[in-house]
C-alpha cells in the first residue's frame, strides 16, 4: 500500500521537479517516510475495509431476514394443506385419496420449513420471530377448487423462493445460499406445480363427480376407503 502511494506521488509535478533539481538524499528519505505515514493513516481510517466481509460463513442480515420470512411462508402452506386434508377426510365429503394427498403436501411443506431452520443454524444464525398466517379458507365446494387454490399457493411459494434467491445474489453475494435454494427447493416446486396442473387438467375434462371419484380412487391406491 505504501509502495503504491509512493509511486502515485512520484508522478505528481511537484515530486518530479524535486527529483529534477537533484534534491538531497535526506529530503527523499523524509518524503518516503511521509508517504508511508499517509498510507498507514489511510488504512487505519478506512474502517478496516481491507479486511471487511472476508468471512462468508455467517449469514448477512438481509439473507437471514429473507430466510426467516420464508419459514413463515412454508408453514402457512403446510397449514393450508392440513386444512384441505381435514376437509376432504370429513365423512360428509369422503374423498380419502385427496385427503391423503393434501396431508402429504402438508408434511412436505413442514419439512421445507425445517430445512431452512437447520440451514440457518448451520450458518451460525438464530431463528426467531416466527409469525405464521393462518388459512383464510376452511372448506371447498369441490376438489377442483381446492386444486386451483393449491396451485396458486405453490406459485406464491415459488415466487417467494425466487425473491430469497435474488436477495442472496444481489444483496448478500452469497453463492452458498443460492445453491441451497436451487438444489433443495426450486426443482421440487416445478415438479409440484406440474403435478397439480395435470390433476386440474384431468378433472376439467371429465364430469366433475365421476372425475373426482376416479382420481380419488387412484390417489388412495391400496389403502382402504372406509
Amino acid at each position: 500500500l505504501a509502495r503504491n502511494a509512493e509511486q502515485r506521488l512520484a508522478q505528481t509535478p511537484f515530486f518530479r521537479r524535486t527529483k529534477d533539481r537533484s534534491a538531497p538524499a535526506r529530503s527523499t528519505s523524509t518524503m518516503k517516510q511521509f508517504v508511508v505515514l499517509l498510507a498507514l493513516i489511510g488504512a487505519a481510517t478506512s474502517g478496516n475495509n481491507l479486511f471487511e466481509n472476508l468471512d462468508k460463513y455467517p449469514l448477512q442480515d438481509e439473507c437471514q431476514a429473507a430466510l426467516q420470512e420464508h419459514i413463515n411462508v412454508e408453514m402457512h402452506a403446510s397449514l393450508v394443506y392440513m386444512q384441505m386434508a381435514a376437509h376432504f377426510d370429513n365423512n360428509k365429503v369422503a374423498r380419502k385419496g385427496f385427503s391423503t394427498f393434501f396431508a402429504e403436501n402438508s408434511k412436505e411443506e413442514r419439512e421445507h420449513a425445517q430445512k431452512i431452520i437447520d440451514y440457518i443454524n448451520k450458518r451460525g444464525s438464530t431463528v426467531s420471530l416466527v409469525n405464521i398466517d393462518m388459512p383464510q379458507i376452511t372448506t371447498w365446494k369441490s376438489v377442483l377448487q381446492a386444486l386451483r387454490d393449491a396451485i396458486s399457493l405453490e406459485n406464491k411459494v415459488t415466487n417467494k423462493l425466487h425473491a430469497v434467491h435474488k436477495t442472496a445474489d444481489e444483496e448478500c453475494k452469497d453463492p452458498q445460499l443460492m445453491d441451497f435454494i436451487e438444489s433443495e427447493f426450486l426443482e421440487e416446486q416445478v415438479t409440484s406445480i406440474d403435478k397439480l396442473q395435470r390433476m386440474i387438467t384431468v378433472l376439467s375434462n371429465m364430469d366433475s363427480g365421476t372425475g373426482e371419484y376416479l382420481l380419488d380412487r387412484e390417489l388412495l391406491g391400496d389403502k382402504k376407503e372406509f
